[in-house]
């Protein structure tokens, strides 16, 4: 059951969370409308950058209509790492290990877990919508990247994906 305020939509495979959230943010969709899945095929960092979420991983996004400039958007990234680095240590990881890359990656023991990408549209000098997408390495992650990466699993802690998006 989603907390108060929040519609939840699961996909079992979906080209990118992100992108179903501005689907939905274009038909009208409220604020704090959830996408998730366990398996993203088509999913995107920064600079447009391949974000792999194979099957037990998890990518979510949230539609958020906030009443603020649209200048104050970026700072969603920085809240959000926050929110992962904190679930991840409810987890189970210890606080130590847990570090934030600035400006939109969480990193345990150096290593990337987390990716965060904010989509918004502007109306006028406002946020019209704003998307806040999450992508976390449960029980695999790429090699081969920029950056070392990690994941839960290889860090001890086997969670389901429906257990860390709550």
């Amino acid at each position: 059951m989603p907390p108060p305020g929040f519609s939840v939509t699961h996909f079992a495979e979906i080209g990118s969370t992100n992108d179903a959230a501005k689907d939905a943010a274009g038909l009208g969709a409220v604020d704090g409308s959830v996408f998730w899945t366990g398996h993203q095929t088509a999913g995107r960092g920064t600079h447009g950058r391949e974000w792999a979420a194979p099957p037990g991983n998890l990518a979510c996004s949230i539609l958020m209509r906030p009443r603020l400039p649209i200048r104050f958007a970026p700072q969603a990234a920085l809240v959000t790492t926050i929110a992962v680095a904190d679930a991840l240590v409810s987890l189970g990881l210890p606080s130590s290990a847990v570090k934030l890359k600035w400006p939109n990656d969480v990193l345990v023991e150096g290593a990337k877990i987390a990716g965060i990408l904010l989509e918004a549209e502007a109306q006028g000098p406002s946020v019209k919508w704003l998307v806040v997408g999450t992508g976390l390495n449960l029980r695999c992650h790429p090699a081969g990247t920029r950056h070392k990466a990690t994941n839960l699993a290889r860090q001890g802690l086997d969670i389901a994906p429906e257990q860390a998006l709550e």
